[in-house]
């Protein structure tokens, strides 16, 4: 125990005694072990209710909850679904009732157990029958919920579960408004999960990592890392029986491997319908940080015993990580300075509308991780678990924002009721019940990093205040957000919309919305300054993916089209040209050689799976590219149709749909319910592609998604080596006063060298103390714009040689990595050309060697 009391006087006056409490425990309750884990079989099954429903666009006087009622001639449909599919980004809003109809069985072996329907998210008033008996409803569009079923189901017959939604603009429903559009329809994943009387609840872990998160000015004490890190875990267990039950629950924790780092085991006695909170403290030994560098996972594994019997088993996500949000010197994780930057999305998806499956939203968030992008906004809704545990993989920070938005963000009704209004309390209710089931379901995402209230509402309606006091009772490690709000109230964080950043000496402040241009694809490659204000948390560009609006947002195009084309990729999710300006600007990789206009000879068929599962929650993404008779990539648009030759599977226009080809390109997700190998082509005109062959299999999320492969020469590549610059003696041609030549090798990126005007030819120089062997130099530079400039390098300080002339590239990356091989003292980086209104200047220069003379 005495290296993690040792470890313990790093962390914060907050949490010391805290901690040193929890290690005194654990001293005596873990037993940590090196073994792999295997969850065991116990009393809880979950199975997806995805496939065959029978479906009604309308209402209906005729009892269509009854069992017995007629339903053969309803639509037959499958999971994820929307009122209006298929969908091209359509002016919709609020309006219109569905019916859903499905049969299933619980087997008789099941009496003893309870019984519970979960859903992801409907949209956007719910009610839910069983066998003719309504057992619940539910109110909000966003967000996921359940009920127990158990004293509705026949065990060992057939049972009826029938879903009506209600899209209808609903004054004490949040939202009210907004400029995105609003589709009905049972959207996300159905699921039937049969537990143990004594069970873990509906999303009943709370697991943390207690230490950091303070909202203040930096604290300079706290270390980068930790030889160790303490974890809680709240585990939410419920006796359903008819008698009060000895619970044990087991704790294991996990590394990515499967390795067992730490376990323990609680016991209390819970009487009969009664709720028990067990609360269970750890240390990991040599944590392995989560971050955007490095996405690590753990995962906490719970075994729930009925004394010594097995009874449940539960699994959730941990990512060990804290930050720091602070007004001055903006965001901070792990206790390394981190500029949060990165893109809102929606959760439209050409075709299909809302019903996006989880390989869908794993597909967008690879997409915009791979521009360098850290930061996800989940505007302006609770976002779809899959599209969270995307975040977790590929190592997104995110924004969970609640739906409550109104006029402020342009026409329609206010973000709330008025104050007097008989609608007022119920909307209030709403809105926090909305706030609650978003932090409940996503509380264990290690992406999550703050709470958005609202977006931009209006003065006299719901104040923050009451949203704010919830969201850190419900969870008190994390921040509270409030973006562009003139109403009243309190949040931890202000969110900015618009297009430059404004400071706060108050409040931390985000950049929630740098808006875009307005573009079709291909749309323009545009190289440009990107506005980085060092003392903010960061910003998120408007937007990831074109979206469909209801509100005329096409001002700046000719044919006032009403839909949202900002987005750095389109609806079909292929990428605009800007996208590449972006991946360009924040990993430094140079543009793809754009097709020019040719004559179409052939056409390629390429999707992204081969293997691919047909319960709703996996599909594939074709690409048609358009080619001349050299097999060369041109621009024509031509009129392309995707047809299914053989084999199982659906477009959301049925088993053909036809495609432009903008910029030569065209894309659409498919997917099928049933298993089969199914082959699909690509023909326009007498042009024709070859085949493509996808397998349809039994189950889910069958393979990884393959990983955009860059050519390599145009692989951001990092240093390997030692840091031969830090803290060496440095000077400058020139020096503002409090940005010193020394601080550009402090291994602070909070702090700079910066010339004292603005004349080109500056210059900035590093004495490294005697001859390294140099393979690189990594620049950090003040402002995402071209900086242009040469390095040279000596080994006495009065012969140069130059080694990297970067006086004509055009590159608009902060970072930047300059390769060359040079045995030298000395390094020096001169300016030769700057961006207007800028001057000479950099953050951070690190300067790698292997070592040697």
């Amino acid at each position: 125990m005495g290296n993690v009391i040792l470890n313990l006087k790093l962390c914060t006056q907050k949490t010391l005694h805290q901690i040193l409490f929890i290690a005194l425990i654990l001293a005596f309750s873990i037993t940590l072990t090196s073994c792999s884990y295997k969850l065991p079989k116990s009393n809880r099954e979950v199975s997806i209710l995805n496939s065959q429903w029978n479906y009604y666009r309308g209402d209906s006087n005729d009892n269509p909850e009854s069992p017995s009622y007629e339903d053969s001639k309803w639509e037959k449909v499958n999971i994820p679904h929307c009122f209006n599919i298929p969908y091209w980004m359509e002016n919709i809003n609020f309006g219109g009732v569905g019916w859903y109809r499905k049969e299933f069985t619980v087997e008789p072996s099941s009496r003893s157990k309870r019984i519970f329907v979960e859903f992801e998210g409907a949209f956007q008033h719910t009610w839910v029958y069983i066998n003719g008996s309504l057992i619940g409803q539910h109110k909000g569009g966003y967000t996921g919920f359940n009920f127990d079923i158990t004293n509705y189901v026949n065990f060992g017959q057939k049972n009826t579960i029938a879903v009506k939604i209600s899209s209808d603009w609903n004054p004490q429903i949040a939202p009210l408004a907004g400029d995105y559009v609003f589709i009905g329809g049972l959207y996300r994943d159905v699921y039937l999960v049969t537990t143990d009387q004594l069970h873990v609840t509906w999303y009943g872990t709370f697991v943390t990592t207690p230490f950091g998160g303070e909202l203040t000015d930096v604290n300079y004490s706290l270390p980068t890392s930790y030889d160790s890190a303490p974890v809680n875990v709240k585990t939410e267990i419920k006796n359903a029986g008819s008698k009060a039950k000895y619970c044990r629950v087991k704790t294991i924790i996990a590394d990515a491997k499967n390795m067992v780092v730490a376990k323990t085991d609680t016991a209390e006695t819970i009487d009969k319908g009664a709720i028990h909170e067990f609360s269970q403290d750890f240390i990991i030994d040599k944590p392995h940080f989560w971050s955007p560098d490095d996405p690590y996972l753990y995962t906490v594994y719970t075994e729930v015993y009925d004394r010594d019997k097995l009874v449940d088993t539960y699994k959730s996500p941990l990512g060990i990580r804290w930050f720091q949000a602070t007004a001055h010197e903006g965001f901070w994780l792990n206790g390394k300075r981190t500029v949060l930057r990165g893109f809102n999305v929606h959760q439209d998806h050409a075709g299909w509308g809302y019903a996006v499956t989880n390989s869908g939203f794993y597909r967008d968030m690879k997409l915009m991780k791979d521009t360098g992008a850290n930061f996800i906004r989940g505007s302006h809704y609770p976002k779809d678990p899959a599209l969270l545990d995307a975040c977790d993989k590929f190592g997104l920070c995110m924004m969970q924002e609640v739906p409550y938005w109104g006029k402020g963000g342009g026409p329609g009704p206010a973000a709330s009721p008025d104050i007097n209004s008989p609608d007022f309390a119920p909307f209030q209710e709403n809105v926090e019940q909305q706030l609650t089931q978003m932090i409940r379901t996503s509380r264990n995402n290690p992406s999550v990093i703050m709470w958005s209230l609202l977006n931009e509402t209006t003065y006299g309606q719901l104040s923050t205040t009451p949203l704010n006091e919830l969201a850190h009772k419900l969870d008190p490690t994390r921040p509270t957000c409030r973006v562009t709000s003139f109403s009243e109230g309190k949040a931890d964080i202000y969110g900015q919309n618009g297009f430059y950043p404004r400071r706060s000496d108050k409040y931390p402040v985000i950049f929630a919305e740098l808006w875009e241009k307005e573009e079709y694809r291909p749309g323009t490659y545009v190289a440009k300054p990107d506005p980085d204000a060092y003392y903010s948390l960061g910003t998120a560009k408007w937007a990831g993916f074109d979206y469909g609006t209801w509100i005329d947002w096409g001002r700046f195009l000719k044919d006032k089209r009403e839909l949202n084309l900002v987005g750095a990729c389109d609806n079909y999710r292929i990428p605009k040209r800007k996208y590449y300006w972006y991946r360009n600007c924040w990993l430094n990789i140079d543009p793809p050689q754009f097709p020019e206009p040719g004559t179409p000879a052939k056409l390629q068929l390429t999707t992204d799976k081969t293997l691919v599962g047909n319960d709703g929650t996996d599909d594939c993404h074709l690409i048609v590219e358009v080619q001349d008779a050299n097999g060369t990539h041109i621009s024509n648009e031509i009129t392309v149709t995707l047809e299914i030759v053989s084999g199982p599977g659906q477009f959301p226009t049925g088993s053909t749909i036809d495609l432009n080809t903008p910029d030569g390109l065209a894309g659409i997700e498919f997917r099928s319910y049933e298993a089969g190998a199914t082959i699909i082509k690509a023909v326009s005109n007498s042009i024709e592609s070859e085949p493509v062959e996808i397998k349809f299999v039994d189950g889910g999320i069958q393979q990884p998604l393959k990983p955009i492969e860059w050519p390599e020469q145009l692989m951001p590549k990092r240093p390997t080596g030692t840091n031969v610059a830090l803290n060496k003696e440095a000077k400058a041609s020139t020096a503002e006063k409090q940005n010193t030549a020394n601080k550009a090798v402090d291994g602070d990126l909070s702090t700079k060298w910066c010339a004292s005007g603005p004349e080109l030819g500056q210059w900035w120089q590093v004495d490294l103390g005697k001859n390294y062997d140099i393979h690189a130099v990594g620049l950090t530079l003040e402002q995402f714009a071209n900086y242009q400039f040469m390095i040279d390098v000596s080994k006495d300080g009065s012969e140069w040689t130059t080694v990297a002339d970067h006086s004509e590239k055009t590159s608009y990356a902060k970072e930047r990595f300059i390769y060359f091989n040079a045995n030298a003292r000395y390094v020096r980086i001169t300016y030769i050309s700057l961006a207007e209104g800028l001057w000479a200047g950099h953050f951070d220069v690190q300067i790698f060697s292997n070592l040697g003379k």
